[in-house]
């Protein structure tokens, strides 16, 4: 699920916000276009069945009482992070509604857009139906320690969610709204909403070595000299592919340059 002409917050995107470049493949494309982009491929893959949805325009948000003070770890409703998150809510949601609807599922995966895959996924590392399984918070082969302080906080990159658990979180636009628990106005970040909203509705967390969930985030880049958009790798360095401190896959799986590597 796509906006194809977001509205405001959704135009500040998660790889402008990191200074990248837009990606040349889709520069000039359609919807139509892409649809068929990633129907062929995933088609070419495996997938048996496949649905792309493109919104145009991009939904909005609901509006928020001047008394609202539920933020997610921001300290304005006009904080232009904040509205982009809650806007990223309300698209999980209505792409959850879309999928419950085709049936029942052993597994939900539910993958940022910018997250890219080094190697496969194995469903069967994830057995619990009433469990989410996520990365700890930070960077996959990362040669730093960002969750000294917040060693039990998930990353929201990818969430692998049993089929049960599924049912029972992926209405998050709802519950933020409609969820009248303090915690959830208490929260420190978005990462810490998703923690404090499993553990609200009976839905275990469970924390997984970063390499069984083998992604780095990425984006478009411009390469120094040429100017010319590069997809790279966010995150994660040469240095810290080649010896990590931190769970990491064994470098020949990365085919793609390390943005921090470009920009030195």
């Amino acid at each position: 699920m796509l906006s194809w002409r977001p509205r405001p917050p959704g135009r500040r995107l998660w790889s402008m916000a990191a200074q990248g470049s837009p990606n040349p493949t889709f520069a000039n494309a359609t919807p139509r276009a892409l649809q068929d982009y990633v129907l062929r491929h995933a088609r070419r893959l495996g997938a048996r069945r496949v649905q792309v949805h493109i919104v145009d325009p991009g939904p909005g948000l609901d509006p928020l009482e001047p008394s609202w003070r539920r933020y997610l770890g921001r300290d304005t409703k006009a904080h232009p992070a904040f509205l982009s998150y809650l806007l990223r809510l309300r698209k999980v949601e209505a792409l959850w509604n879309v999928t419950r609807a085709a049936g029942e599922y052993s597994h939900v995966v539910l993958v940022r857009d910018d997250t890219h895959f080094v190697d496969d996924v194995r469903l069967a590392d994830f057995p619990d139906p009433s469990a989410v399984y996520s990365q700890p918070f930070g960077f996959l082969c990362s040669r730093r320690d960002p969750v000294a302080s917040v060693p039990d906080m998930p990353s929201d990159h990818v969430l692998v969610l049993g089929g049960e658990a599924a049912g029972r979180l992926l209405g998050v636009y709802g519950e933020y709204f409609g969820n009248p628990s303090p915690l959830l106005d208490e929260v420190l970040s978005v990462e810490h909403f998703w923690l404090v909203l499993a553990r609200l509705k009976g839905v275990r967390w469970e924390l997984v070595p970063r390499a069984r969930l083998p992604y780095f985030l990425s984006f478009h880049a411009a390469a120094r000299g040429s100017g010319r958009p590069v997809f790279c790798l966010r995150g994660v360095s040469a240095a810290a592919l080649h010896s990590p401190t931190d769970s990491c896959v064994h470098p020949s799986l990365v085919r793609h340059p390390c943005c921090g590597d470009m920009s030195q």
